[in-house]
């Protein structure tokens, strides 16, 4: 994934590039606005990888998150079961 963000910034930034290493020959045919847009729609194929990158990773990071939650909540209702059904207990044993 990291290559094809690589790649498409690339591409972008290459056009950025010749823009400003030929920047008399664009102002002499006053092309600024056609260069800009297609810097911008270069731009927006890594925009979009970005978010579906950053949704993934947020829903695969929340999915973690909610079983280590519900792990803890299952262990936490055992131990109270136990406790109710007086197998188990915190307080020492008196001998």
């Amino acid at each position: 994934m990291f290559l094809l963000f690589q790649k498409l910034y690339e591409e972008a930034s290459q056009v950025a590039n010749d823009a400003v290493s030929n920047i008399r020959t664009v102002a002499s045919f006053c092309a600024e606005e056609k260069v800009m847009k297609l810097y911008q729609k270069k731009c927006e194929a890594p925009i979009k990888a970005g978010i579906k990158q950053g949704i993934i990773s947020g829903v695969g990071f929340g999915m973690s998150f909610l079983l280590l939650f519900l792990v803890y909540a299952c262990s936490q209702g055992i131990l109270l079961n136990y406790q109710r059904t007086k197998q188990y207990s915190l307080q020492p044993k008196n001998k």
